[in-house]
């Protein structure tokens, strides 16, 4: 995984979401979060890099996801952007209305907008944030290197 500034750039691999969710909780301290929001945000980040990755760059490992991670004093942000045309956020059906209840897909972006304070998407749809609200004190946070393995 590289960083640059604050942004991360990895492969489209499905194989890599844990490691990389894992990743940007300790980036944003989100071990500090109470445990509901931690849920909810690692839940909510699982779904924006699946889908990124499968929908918007269509599984194509060549493709890279865009990953902003920003912790402020009040909340946490994460922003993943694919390579994709993007799609239209608001034509997506409520898959907890009629028939949309029996469909195999469809729930994340219900689930995101469920567990997270606020999920913003770009004007093209390749672009998500995520925002969870909090209430500590970032300086007693550990830095974002604590995360990074040890060199050998």
């Amino acid at each position: 995984m590289k960083t640059s500034d604050e942004w991360i750039l990895i492969g489209s691999s499905l194989e890599k979401v844990e490691e990389i969710v894992d990743r940007i909780l300790c980036r944003l301290d989100g071990d500090a979060l109470p445990n509901e929001k931690q849920f909810g945000l690692r839940l909510a980040l699982h779904e924006a890099l699946a889908n990124a990755i499968k929908h918007g760059n269509r599984n194509r490992p060549d493709l890279p996801v865009h990953i902003y991670t920003r912790r402020l004093p009040d909340r946490l942000e994460v922003r993943i952007r694919d390579e994709g045309p993007g799609f239209n956020c608001d034509a997506v059906p409520d898959p907890t209305e009629g028939d949309n209840v029996y469909q195999c897909s469809g729930r994340g972006v219900f689930l995101m907008r469920k567990l997270v304070d606020e999920v913003d998407y770009n004007d093209a749809g390749n672009e998500v944030t995520l925002i969870v609200r909090h209430t500590r004190d970032p300086r007693q946070s550990f830095p974002p290197d604590a995360c990074d393995p040890p060199s050998s």
